[in-house]
Parts: C-alpha cells; sequence; structure tokens
C-alpha cells in the first residue's frame, strides 16, 4: 500500500464514489492507514460531493 495523505485518501475516495465503488475497500483501507499514520481518528467529507444518485426521494 502507498502512503497517502488524509486529503490525498479522501480526494481518492470521492473519485471512486463516481466510479461505481471499484475498489472503494481499498480506498478506505488507504484512508484509515493515513489517518494513523498523521495521528488523527476522522476525516472530513464535503456531502456535496458524495454520491446519493441510488437513494430514493421520501414521500410523505
Amino acid at each position: 500500500m502507498g502512503e497517502f495523505t488524509v486529503d490525498d485518501a479522501t480526494k481518492r475516495i470521492y473519485e471512486y464514489l463516481q466510479a461505481d465503488n471499484v475498489d472503494i475497500d481499498k480506498r478506505i483501507a488507504d484512508l484509515k492507514a493515513a489517518l494513523a499514520l498523521e495521528g488523527l481518528k476522522e476525516a472530513v467529507f464535503d456531502p456535496v460531493k458524495l454520491v446519493q444518485g441510488n437513494r430514493e426521494a421520501e414521500s410523505e
């Protein structure tokens, strides 16, 4: 596994979400490793960049 910064790993997750989650487990593992290297416990994601196309709209 290559070493990434948390920022790099987060960007890669956004990219793989756009690519139908191909190898997303690897990207999550990269993020966890980057968090550990940087001494962080969580990453912050921009909700606007998260894919939500498969969710159905709720009706009242």
